[in-house]
């Protein structure tokens, strides 16, 4: 399944965005290793299942889809605010 190769992939720079995401809303710095190790474990049993289950497949490329939409919305809203820098 090489759909699923490419999704292992893409989870790797959404599960920095998420510990960056949360840094933004008051996650102290010391927990972000904690929580990039939970979000990490939680990515690969999702990864297993879906090796194992293929009729997850669907649901789940259809959540990260929209975590990674969700994700890009808030980089560019977030980098907009900021005055343009060239």
């Amino acid at each position: 399944m090489p759909e699923l190769q490419i999704g292992i992939i893409v989870l790797a720079p959404v599960i920095v965005a998420l510990i960056q995401l949360a840094k933004k809303l008051g996650l102290s710095a010391e927990l972000a290793p904690w929580l990039n190790g939970a979000l990490s474990v939680l990515a690969y049993i999702l990864v297993v299942l879906v090796g194992k289950l293929p009729n997850l497949f669907e649901p789940v490329t259809l959540v990260l889809t929209a975590l990674v939409i969700f994700l890009s919305a808030a980089g560019l809203y977030d980098r907009f605010q900021k005055p343009l820098r060239l």
